[in-house]
C-alpha cells in the first residue's frame, strides 16, 4: 500500500469520488460547495487530498485535522458534510482557461493508475450539470456515444 498527497479538492457524490484540480482561484472550492449543497455531495478534502493505492485502485481520505473544512473566498472556512472513510477515486476534473483545454487527454496517470480525466472551463455556468453528467457516465447510467 502506498500513499501520496495530491494537489486537488476532492468530493464524493453517490459514492463516486472525484478530484477537482486547477490553478489557484479557478473555482475548485466553489465547485465543491455547489456539489455539496446542490447534489448532496460530501467533502473529502480541500486543496490537498491524501491518496492511498490499494489493489491497483486509488482511494482518497481527508487529512484528519481538516476534515469537513472548506475555505470559500469572500466568506471564510465553512464546516460542511464530509466523507469519513476511504473513498475510491473515479475521475479527475481539471478546471482551466478556455485556451488550456486539451481535446486529446482522456485519462491521467496517478501512481500508475489510469483515472478518467475531464477538462472544463473555470466558472462555466453549467459546470455542476456537467459534473452530474460525468457521475452518471461513471455509474453507467448514461452511455458516451462519442468524445469531443
Amino acid at each position: 500500500m502506498s500513499h501520496l498527497y495530491y494537489n486537488a479538492t476532492s468530493v464524493s457524490i453517490d459514492g463516486i469520488a472525484i478530484l477537482i484540480e486547477g490553478k489557484p482561484k479557478s473555482g475548485k472550492s466553489s465547485l465543491a460547495l455547489s456539489l455539496i449543497e446542490d447534489e448532496g455531495g460530501k467533502l473529502i478534502s480541500e486543496d490537498i487530498t491524501f491518496l492511498t493505492l490499494q489493489n491497483q485502485r486509488l482511494f482518497a481520505k481527508p487529512a484528519e485535522k481538516l476534515s469537513g473544512a472548506l475555505f470559500i473566498r469572500g466568506i471564510g472556512i465553512l464546516s460542511v458534510p464530509y466523507e469519513k472513510d476511504l473513498t475510491e477515486i473515479k475521475a479527475v476534473i481539471h478546471l482551466c482557461e478556455k485556451d488550456d483545454i486539451s481535446l486529446n487527454q482522456k485519462t491521467i496517470l496517478i501512481s500508475g493508475i489510469a483515472v478518467p480525466f475531464f477538462e472544463f472551463m473555470c466558472y462555466d455556468f453549467a459546470l455542476t450539470n456537467k459534473i452530474k453528467a460525468v457521475i452518471k457516465l461513471l455509474k453507467k447510467e448514461w452511455i458516451l456515444i462519442e468524445t469531443v
